[in-house]
């Protein structure tokens, strides 16, 4: 009886082989993706400034040695939940700052990697990521890459508490072949510097509160 279950279930086995598709399928999300919260690095009256450290494939980032990974064809979003993150004032204006670098595969040219950006749904980038925004091969050859580039985007629409960023490799080429390497995703919120609202007395003046705007 349990040779019969063995060989019923290699059969089955055999047949969801049989099934799979000769060829790679076009990937919507990525394998190598992390999104953990975002980590209030900085905070002033006028900037506050938060980070999300990537880590979903085993090498080359900076800080840990970890960062996230979109092979040719895969794309993914990171979320910057806002709705615990205390301000000091209105938020005024904001930029998302991204840490990109190409694979170390320098058997192909830069030129061929390209891809889109969004931020909160809205197009930021589209375009070559050699080409456009300065990004190079990664170096040294499957260590920590010294070469990260910074690329900085200006986001308009300031009203909403989850901020998005889709970031696109539409690198021609095959799945898990050519990919881009993302160490770290920053959002910079400029808010307005509150102003010490004055009132004059008769031989004093005194300070009562601040003022927004």
């Amino acid at each position: 009886m349990k040779n019969s279950k063995r060989y019923f279930a290699l059969a089955a086995s055999m047949l969801l082989l049989l099934e799979i598709p000769k060829t790679s399928p076009a990937y919507t999300s990525s394998v190598h993706h992390t999104d953990p919260p975002a980590v209030v690095t900085f905070s002033s009256r006028d900037l506050t400034t938060l980070r999300k450290e990537l880590g979903g494939f085993p090498n080359y980032g900076v800080a840990d040695g970890r960062s996230d990974i979109l092979y040719s064809t895969e794309s993914d979003q990171w979320n910057f939940d806002l709705s615990g993150v205390s301000l000091p004032s209105h938020v005024k204006s904001a930029e998302v700052l991204i840490s990109l670098v190409l694979d170390d595969h320098y058997g192909r040219p830069e030129s061929d990697y390209v891809g889109r950006i969004l931020v909160n749904g809205k197009k930021v980038f589209s375009g070559g990521f050699s080409a456009d925004l300065g990004v190079s091969h990664g170096t040294p050859f499957g260590a920590i890459f010294d070469n990260w580039k910074k690329v900085t985007f200006q986001v308009d629409n300031l009203s909403p508490s989850l901020f998005t960023v889709l970031i696109e490799n539409n690198t021609t080429g095959q799945v898990f072949g050519d990919w881009i390497a993302i160490d770290y995703i920053e959002l910079h919120l400029h808010t307005a510097t509150p102003k010490t609202a004055f009132i004059v007395t008769n031989r004093m003046t005194v300070a009562r509160g601040h003022c927004g705007k």
